[in-house]
């Protein structure tokens, strides 16, 4: 390789860490902040040199200069333009760098930026390594460049409203941008997402890979009234870590149902009330009356485990026994520290029993001995029936 061909890397005040503009992603459709740096090159020997820069995304100036030297061999290499080709490799840990020219050319004694941009859509240590060559004489410079993604912004709050045991969804959408071929993959058994509130719930709907995007149901089914925030986050290994603020509103339930009793002064009714448990383990229902001189139930119900979202039944029974005329109302109240608080509004009024009523036969007979009295009495007063 001629002495007077090489080149060399000149150290500028390019050299060191770089700060970053911003770190990852900056909105769903996976933008990403950006930061530079220019490193210059002079003709001497060949050579190599490293570069750092901080920043989820952006890009390195490699500038290129060529100029004249001493010996003859080198004025006449210098005479011409330099054209190299740019060769970039990187590790498998990020996206390839875009946007590099295949080739390009470094006329004498002038001075040749080559921008190269790069994105990260995952955080973390990344490095390149770019090599600029003139296969005319062999003459080569390479630049390694070491780049440290930080960790990707909030995206976007996410705000649930509901009522307590109601359920509240909202659809997200996340950008993918490695089309065709490329498979995304999420984990098994739900570990792709993790949200400290037990009653936030994430399923993907649908395949995302060869999409130009993912959706995914965010559902909340809080158990009682609450005011809270969450952090949600999304990790997909090809694409990285996707990080939501959840505003969760939960107001407190209503009257579950109504029960209508009637039943005859003296007597009881019993009726069911059933209701859904969505409690994540077992537990213990406290029951209670206003007016249990009226109505009665068990003092405790027992609630089985449950997936926490789909739910299972309980069934608790209510008795009435009226002891006085007019309509009586009530409230049945069961209450659990897993699963929340019931109501359940309780009506009832007395059935009043018919007149009691003689058989037919019965009738005629009666009737027969009171004509028969009434008859013997007249006779005995008169000697004479009076029609």
């Amino acid at each position: 390789m001629p002495s007077a061909a090489k080149w060399h890397y000149a150290p500028t005040t390019a050299l060191g860490t770089f700060a970053a503009a911003g770190t990852g992603r900056k909105a769903m459709n996976n933008d990403h902040s950006s930061s530079s740096s220019s490193i210059s090159s002079s003709s001497s020997s060949s050579s190599s040199s490293s570069s750092s820069i901080v920043g989820g995304g952006g890009g390195v100036g490699i500038s290129s200069s060529s100029s004249s030297s001493s010996s003859s061999n080198c004025d006449q290499d210098a005479a011409a333009t330099r054209l190299m080709d740019v060769a970039v490799e990187t590790n498998e840990n990020f996206n390839p760098i875009h946007g590099v020219p295949i080739k390009i050319d470094v006329p004498q004694l002038q001075e040749r930026s080559l921008p190269l941009k790069f994105i990260s859509h995952k955080d973390g240590p990344h490095a390149a390594k770019v090599t600029l060559l003139n296969e005319d004489n062999g003459e080569y410079l390479t630049y390694n460049i070491a780049m440290t993604v930080g960790p990707p912004p909030l995206l976007r709050t996410i705000e649930l409203d509901t009522t307590a045991r109601q359920l509240a969804t909202k659809t997200i959408t996340i950008a993918n941008p490695l089309r065709g071929a490329k498979k995304v993959a999420l984990e098994g058994d739900g570990g792709w997402w993790t949200c400290a509130n037990p009653r936030v719930r994430v399923r993907q709907l649908g395949d995302m890979s060869g999409s130009a995007e993912g959706a995914f149901e965010v559902a909340y089914r809080p158990l009682v009234p609450a005011d809270e925030e969450a952090d949600l986050q999304i990790a997909i290994p090809e694409l990285g870590v996707f990080n939501y603020k959840l505003k969760l509103v939960a107001t407190s339930a209503g009257m579950d149902r109504t029960l209508d009793f009637k039943a005859p002064l003296g007597g009881t009714i019993q009726r069911e009330f059933r209701f859904r448990n969505y409690a994540s383990s077992n537990t213990t229902f406290q029951c209670s009356v206003g007016k249990p001189e009226f109505f009665s139930v068990a003092a405790t119900a027992a609630g089985e485990a449950t997936d926490g979202w789909e739910g299972k039944d309980v069934v608790v029974s209510v008795s009435f026994e009226p002891s006085a005329l007019g309509v009586t109302a009530d409230v049945l109240t069961l209450t659990s520290a897993d699963a929340g608080e019931y109501s359940c509004r309780l009506a009832a009024v007395p059935k009043q029993l018919p007149p009691p009523q003689m058989a037919r036969g019965m009738q005629h007979i009666a009737a027969c001995e009171v004509q028969g009295r009434l008859v013997a009495e007249m006779k005995a007063v008169g000697g004479q029936i009076l029609v």
